[in-house]
């Protein structure tokens, strides 16, 4: 399958704005140019996001049908680099996706951003709650890109959807997957949920074939230039469900830009006979890792 070669180590700049270190202990006076360069960068490029949807949209449409599994992808990483550039979000990129099939790949989940950040690099389809597909633009969004729509709180639908996210991987589409169910304040993970990693089973064509897992950890460290803490994290960075979705849009459009870290891990094989608790403990251990280390690198 194809794939845009990127190096292992790799920076997606989509910030254009400058950032310069700052003592946190200053007042927030400094942030003022870096807030006008946001503004700026919202009023100028988020009109021009908005208005690309609807000819990429049909460009999307076209090569959903590829039988290509990273061309079905084209334009929603095209998107979604654009979209990085709107919310003047840097992105540190460590590793990458790996190139076996059939891919589930694992990370933690902070906020709505980790979407546009993992979208822009993996050509795949994300897992979504399926209340998401109702809400105000964001459910268009996600039809858009194609994600899988599920009800993790509805046993009658785990089948269902395991089938259809079984289908994907079968197709040659990784599918992205976010074990927690819900988003962490960014620092530490919250426990996985096992269910929905049944669709190991489901994508081995038999029963001699395997699949790839691979993990990725997201860890937003900068924010102004200046490193983030626990507390930051939490004010900032992270998108909590209950929260209302438009104030944390806007301090991520007009705040001060900030930087996170995407580090790949290694991948593994599952088979048949792999018990999804373990390879849910596994998949946990990994990404809890791999978070403390890019919390540690800033």
């Amino acid at each position: 399958m194809d794939r845009t070669a990127m190096p292992d180590n790799d920076e997606l700049n989509t910030n254009t704005s400058a950032e310069e270190p700052h003592e946190p202990g200053e007042p927030d006076a400094p942030h003022r140019p870096r807030r006008r360069r946001s503004v700026i960068r919202a009023a100028v490029l988020g009109p021009l996001l908005v208005a690309s949807l609807l000819p990429m949209g049909l460009v999307h449409v076209v090569l959903t049908r590829s039988p290509v599994p990273s061309h079905r992808y084209a334009m929603t990483r095209l998107w979604y680099r654009f979209a990085l550039r709107v919310v003047g979000l840097r992105v540190i990129r460590e590793g990458g996706p790996t190139r076996g099939r059939p891919l589930l790949l694992l990370a933690n989940h902070v906020s709505w951003t980790d979407i546009l950040v993992l979208g822009a690099t993996v050509p795949g389809c994300f897992v979504a709650k399926a209340d998401m597909e109702d809400w105000p633009a964001i459910g268009f969004l996600t039809r858009f890109t194609r994600s899988i729509f599920v009800k993790r709180d509805d046993p009658r639908k785990v089948g269902e959807q395991t089938r259809e996210i079984g289908d994907r991987l079968r197709g040659g589409e990784p599918v992205i997957l976010f074990p927690e169910g819900t988003t962490a304040a960014g620092t530490q993970l919250k426990p996985f949920k096992s269910s929905l990693l049944g669709a190991v089973r489901l994508a081995l064509p038999s029963e001699d074939t395997a699949m790839t897992i691979q993990t990725a950890a997201l860890a937003y460290v900068r924010r102004g230039g200046a490193p983030m803490d626990a507390d930051d994290r939490r004010s900032y960075a992270a998108w909590i469900d209950d929260e209302d979705f438009a104030p944390h849009l806007t301090s991520v459009l007009f705040g001060p830009p900030m930087t996170v870290r995407l580090i790949f891990g290694d991948h593994f094989e599952a088979g048949h006979g792999t018990d999804r608790k373990h390879l849910t403990r596994r998949a946990e251990g990994d990404i809890a890792t791999l978070l403390d280390r890019g919390l540690a690198e800033g």
